[in-house]
């Protein structure tokens, strides 16, 4: 090598070494900078994680009757209406259903198995042939307990007690919308939500499982009243010799449109002529599951325990949950069905157990949810 080109190669090596030291000078520059607001960030931050939405609802059981009855809340932050009897009515009957041996007086809740029907009821500890807990007749003292009521299903309780009564479940609320498969016949479903729905907000006539038509030809929704009798509706496209305009119908009502009437926490959906298919049912206005970006430096979100408490007040609902320190402020906001507002603040140091309550009786229903922020106060 010349020492022309020596001098050339070596000019190279020192310009790219300074280029390279340059350029780790500003990668450490950004790292530093990345740090500092990593750090800042931590600390203060305009986000408001929120917890899983929680709720809670009740139901007149008609006396000497037969009730459809779902629970239009979950167990599962997913939001997943899967439970057993257990859960749903309490290992030991906590929910106060009737109960007596060989279920002969006893409330009975009858739950789809397959193309039959499953009758099960709380029995009292008969021995030889019964011990305590939940039975089905015919079959012996099989402890039917951990009977799963079917995915996103209805039940019917038949109650043998004479008078009315209530039944209340608390637990976490669906955001998405429910999805049925439903064949030709009656199909018991759970609304899947704890706010009734008007019918032209359900979305149920745009699903490819129900049929359009008349109040012949149609499929039906047969919707439960607190009187103990069904109202029954239709979607029509529009039929100019029955005079009917496009809408939802009620049998017995004309053209008159019903799309504001609501339905009720468990939806019957007859499925005539046809053998049926996917319906689905959108979630209530302001409930739907909106994409939510969480902040660099956001406090924790909340984690949630919802359930029902009774005290010489009678029932009440309580949502719980652990502070994570001082400097987080917790806002609980109520759903009112079309927007959302603060109820209270909270804070508490870390660990401690916050909560908050609503009387379930003069309420029959609710949806709220938890906020969290930062706090600069001490």
């Amino acid at each position: 090598m010349s020492i022309r080109s020596w001098r050339r190669f070596t000019t190279v090596v020192i310009l790219l070494r300074e280029r390279s030291n340059a350029v780790k000078g500003a990668v450490t520059y950004v790292g530093v900078l990345i740090l500092f607001l990593l750090l800042f960030l931590s600390t203060v931050s305009s986000g408001e994680p929120r917890s899983d939405y929680f709720g809670f609802h009740t139901q007149v059981i008609k006396a000497n009757s037969f009730t459809p009855l779902s629970f239009n809340v979950t167990r599962n932050r997913g939001g997943i209406h899967s439970q057993n009897i257990n859960e749903t009515f309490g290992f030991t009957n906590e929910i106060g259903l009737q109960s007596s041996d060989f279920g002969k007086d006893a409330d009975i809740i009858w739950v789809k198995d397959g193309d039959g029907w499953l009758q099960i009821f709380y029995s009292e500890d008969s021995p030889p042939f019964f011990t305590q807990g939940w039975r089905a007749i015919g079959y012996g003292n099989i402890d039917m307990g951990p009977y799963p009521i079917p995915l996103n299903s209805g039940l019917f309780i038949q109650s043998k007690k004479e008078e009315d009564w209530l039944i209340g479940f608390a637990g976490y609320v669906r955001q998405d919308a429910m999805s049925y498969n439903v064949r030709t016949g009656f199909n018991i479903l759970n609304r899947g939500y704890p706010l009734p729905i008007p019918l032209n907000q359900s979305g149920i006539e745009q699903s490819f499982g129900f049929k359009k038509g008349d109040q012949k030809t149609g499929d039906l929704i047969w919707a439960w009243r607190e009187d103990g009798t069904y109202d029954q509706y239709y979607y029509t496209e529009g039929l100019e010799l029955l005079h009917l305009n496009e809408g939802w119908k009620k049998i017995g009502k004309g053209n008159m449109d019903v799309g504001w009437e609501e339905i009720p926490n468990t939806l019957i959906i007859e499925t005539r002529n046809h053998i049926g298919g996917q319906i689905i049912l959108y979630p209530p206005a302001g409930l739907e599951r909106q994409k939510t970006l969480t902040e660099l430096g956001d406090p924790p979100r909340p984690y949630v325990f919802p359930r029902i408490a009774i005290d010489h007040d009678g029932p009440y609902f309580v949502v719980a949950w652990l502070a994570h320190n001082f400097n987080v402020l917790y806002t609980t906001q109520v759903f009112d069905g079309g927007n959302w507002f603060d109820i209270d603040s909270q804070r508490g140091i870390q660990n401690e157990i916050l909560s908050n309550w609503a009387s379930i009786l003069p309420l029959g229903r609710g949806i709220g949810r938890i906020i969290s922020e930062w706090s600069l106060e001490k």
